[in-house]
């Protein structure tokens, strides 16, 4: 193998459990350390928050500090990646070559298989075609007799339901096609339940056509739609004479609260979506991920200007609290994938390449 995934890489250092409680260990035993050099971190970040922008910097290399040390600790030895790699390479040979031997042994039996089917359809296939022939003049002569069968059958269903739907009808409505419109005396005709002169509506019922409503025009502005429409205006105008200096306050304070819900979700946003960029790979997925990091820093920013940092101080907040936290999912969701990925891999049979 010439490339090997870092995640493959990363899965010889934790080879050793060999079942699920074991993996969950491993992967809570990871989780423990990081969350104790974030802790340290975090107690010293709100202990000298009040003395300065020094101590707050020397907080942020102590993250990067303790996250480096746990870095070189899961990153496996150059020999390890090796025998890994010869492991595999030996592996993927023998299962290659049981699988050519599979492959020709389905190749001979289905040669065989094909043969005997050549010498049954040279035996039978005379008998065969006369069958079918004679099946053929059958179903030619009885077709034409059921086709016209079904067009009877299909011509005496439909009329028995138009008889139906007629006699339905005229028990219903008798009174209806002599009836006239009661607002304008226009005739109503039966499939029409709407005066072709005035616009009034209806609907059938036992007696004939019964008014619903009469046509839209004739209905005039009721006082009370003519007072709603007045409020509004009225409000309007309220809203548009509150005073300058209110409007800027309040302008002013939604705008920050705009911006700090802004940041929060952007935070968010990407302790979420991160850790789905780790189950990726290749381009695309470093792209992604370098697109996330660029959008947690913003989002830092963001939160930094809406409490009212300074632009040093947004530098402070970026490296001591949104790096670290990116390091920190980083970190757990590659432990968790590389456990999977050591599971898939079968770490069984790898340790016993590497034995011998």
């Amino acid at each position: 193998m010439e490339h090997m995934h870092f995640i493959d890489k990363l899965a010889i250092r934790i080879r050793a459990p060999r079942t699920r409680v074991g993996y969950f260990l491993r992967f809570l035993g990871a989780a423990a350390c990081l969350a104790f050099v974030m802790g340290v971190g975090i107690f010293f970040y709100w202990h000298v928050l009040g003395f300065g922008k020094p101590r707050a910097t020397l907080t942020g290399a102590l993250f990067w500090t303790g996250l480096f040390l746990l870095w070189k600790k899961i990153v496996p030895s150059q020999k390890s990646i090796e025998d890994f790699r010869r492991a595999e390479e030996a592996l993927e040979q023998s299962q290659r070559v049981a699988e050519l031997e599979q492959s020709l042994a389905r190749g001979d039996a289905r040669a065989a298989a094909a043969l005997g089917e050549i010498y049954y359809c040279d035996k039978f296939a005379e008998q065969d075609l006369q069958r079918a022939l004679h099946y053929f003049d059958i179903a030619a002569i009885e077709l034409p007799k059921a086709k016209r069968k079904a067009t009877v059958i299909r011509a005496e269903i439909a009329l028995a339901e138009a008889n139906k739907r007629r006699a339905e009808l005229e028990a219903k409505v008798p009174d209806i096609l002599d009836a006239s419109c009661p607002n304008c005396k226009a005739l109503l005709g039966i499939s029409s339940a709407k005066c072709h002169q005035c616009g009034a509506l209806f609907f059938v019922n036992q007696g004939g056509w019964t008014p619903v409503a009469l046509p839209s025009a004739q209905f005039p502005p009721t006082t009370s739609v003519a007072l709603a429409s007045k409020t509004q205006e009225t409000r309007r105008a309220g809203t548009f004479a509150v005073g300058d200096s209110n409007t800027r306050l309040a302008g002013n304070a939604s705008r920050e609260v705009e911006e700090l819900r802004a940041g929060r979700n952007l935070l968010v946003i990407v302790v979420v979506l991160y850790p789905l960029v780790l189950m990726l790979s290749g381009v695309a997925a470093e792209i992604l991920a370098l697109a996330t990091v660029a959008l947690s820093m913003f989002a830092a920013a963001k939160l930094a200007e809406s409490i009212g940092y300074s632009s040093t101080s947004k530098v402070v907040v970026v490296v001591v609290v949104c790096i670290p936290l990116i390091g920190f999912i980083t970190i757990l969701g590659l432990l968790f994938k590389a456990s999977w990925r050591l599971r898939q891999l079968g770490h069984g049979r790898i340790e016993s390449e590497l034995r011998n």
